[in-house]
């Protein structure tokens, strides 16, 4: 029997539930966000999402009224029916 690996990430992943809306070029998508890092987010894959479009995104994630984070974001992976940016 091996030991158990133990997974060692960089950038702590923060469980956040949110909407997020992404942009590329004409299209716009709005997606679930599960959970996001200082290195990225992890969010539902649209049903219309584009199979190999590996294009930047622009990601908005709105945290109330007056505050937006915006950043411009690629696909990392695609897993299911997961996109981690």
């Amino acid at each position: 029997m091996s030991a158990p690996s133990h997974e060692r990430r960089r950038f702590q992943r923060i469980p956040f539930e949110a909407e997020v809306e992404l942009r590329q070029d004409q299209a716009c998508w709005t997606v679930r966000l599960h959970d996001l890092s200082l290195k990225g987010l992890l969010v539902s894959r649209p049903e219309s999402w584009p199979a190999a479009d590996a294009a930047p995104l622009q990601a908005c994630l709105r945290l109330g009224a007056e505050v937006e984070v915006r950043m411009l974001v690629t696909l990392a992976h695609q897993k299911d029916g997961l996109l981690g940016l």
